[in-house]
């Protein structure tokens, strides 16, 4: 079972896709569940997943617990895998002490305080709590494993990393530039700026658009391309007004062609102030290009200076920076996006992380050779 606050088209209901893809039905029987909704369905149920609505909404039940104890009692699931804080707390608690079934997390974000405007604190302290409940945990960087075994009696033969990787084939599609950047009006020379991922607080496009004023000044044939929706939204737009570059900033919104918006760009911009491995990062760096991100959680496990720009969070100056001397040295940044798509499928394809998660499975149950009755993952989108 794979249990999801809610299953909608993110980062991690991609991943989860991805690995029923990969793994089949041969020996699983795949269950989806999102705690909180359902958005994307067809994807999951054309490979024979079950795809399950644990929301008020499509229940008529509000304690959430109840309805996860009550489907996991109907089904003898073997496996849970949760993806998020909140859906392995609910997980941790639906199976109870005396438990049937494995409890697998995986650990996409080590959780901090300062990342959410609102009950920071309250979301740590649950992220840290609930890493204890799992029987084992993926963490999806080195640097979100070692965040993982600083916890008090964390033990190490509990936790794994595996980290995040891409679909080779999928985001390099050059062919598609020119449709794309027509749809958004980018006239023939103008420079785009990227960024694809939730307008929140931790992504720090605040400090983006700060840095996009500053080269805008140098390069005033530039764009900035934000592919996103999120709480923030509004903020950014109005101080992207402020700045005098809400006209140069093209808001994209949720966008599911990814592989047009890395074509139309032509840097790929990271800002955060927290990342575990940002699945968009290695996208922009297999669709061939150059990318600037900040030096948080695992991003120096894929940005070194022969793939990339690593700089220090919290400087628009710093960003602007960086980005004005890849636009200034064009046969360095070409270097750097060979090098970097050399990297990532090197270093950073499906076959590797799902042959690793298989290894997890077959641990959790009992040897290589067992055929579950049933496989549940759960998912969640934040």
């Amino acid at each position: 079972l794979h249990l999801m606050n809610g299953i909608d088209d993110c980062s991690i209901t991609s991943m989860v896709l991805q690995q029923i893809k990969c793994f089949g039905d041969s020996h699983y029987e795949w269950h989806v569940a999102g705690l909180s909704g359902v958005s994307v369905r067809d994807p999951f149920e054309e490979l024979g997943a079950r795809v399950v609505d644990f929301s008020a909404e499509a229940t008529g039940q509000r304690e959430v617990f109840r309805r996860l104890k009550s489907y996991l009692r109907e089904h003898p699931f073997d496996l849970v895998h949760s993806h998020t804080p909140r859906t392995t707390v609910a997980a941790g608690v639906a199976l109870g002490l005396r438990r049937n079934a494995k409890l697998l997390t995986t650990k996409h974000l080590h959780a901090r305080s300062a990342d959410r405007n609102a009950n920071g604190w309250m979301f740590s302290l649950t992220d840290r709590m609930a890493s204890y409940l799992p029987d084992k945990i993926v963490a999806v960087s080195r640097d979100v494993g070692a965040s993982l075994l600083s916890l008090p009696g964390m033990r190490s033969e509990k936790v794994t990393v595996i980290q995040n990787a891409v679909d080779q084939g999928s985001y390099a599609r050059p062919e598609l530039r020119d449709s794309c950047r027509l749809e958004f009006g980018i006239n023939e020379g103008e420079i785009v700026l990227g960024f694809a991922g939730r307008l929140t607080n931790v992504k720090r496009l605040d400090l983006m658009l700060k840095a996009f004023q500053i080269i805008a000044k140098e390069f005033p044939q530039c764009r900035l391309l934000l592919a996103g929706a999120g709480e923030e939204e509004n903020v950014l737009r109005k101080l992207a007004r402020e700045l005098g570059v809400f006209e140069r900033v093209i808001w994209a919104g949720h966008r599911p062609d990814m592989p047009s918006l890395y074509a139309a760009m032509d840097v790929y911009l990271q800002a955060s102030d927290n990342e575990g491995l940002s699945l968009s990062l290695l996208q922009a760096m297999i669709a061939g290009k150059p990318v600037v991100a900040t030096d948080v959680g695992g991003t120096r496990e894929v940005v070194s200076e022969e793939t990339g720009v690593l700089i220090r969070p919290g400087s628009a100056e710093v960003l602007a920076e960086a980005v004005l001397g890849l636009l200034s040295q064009t046969e360095k940044t070409l270097q750097l996006v060979d090098n970097a798509r050399d990297f990532v499928r090197d270093e950073f394809c499906v076959s590797k992380q799902m042959q690793k998660y298989k290894e997890v499975y077959d641990d959790l149950l009992g040897g290589a050779g067992a055929q579950p009755a049933l496989f549940v993952q759960a998912s969640s989108g934040s």
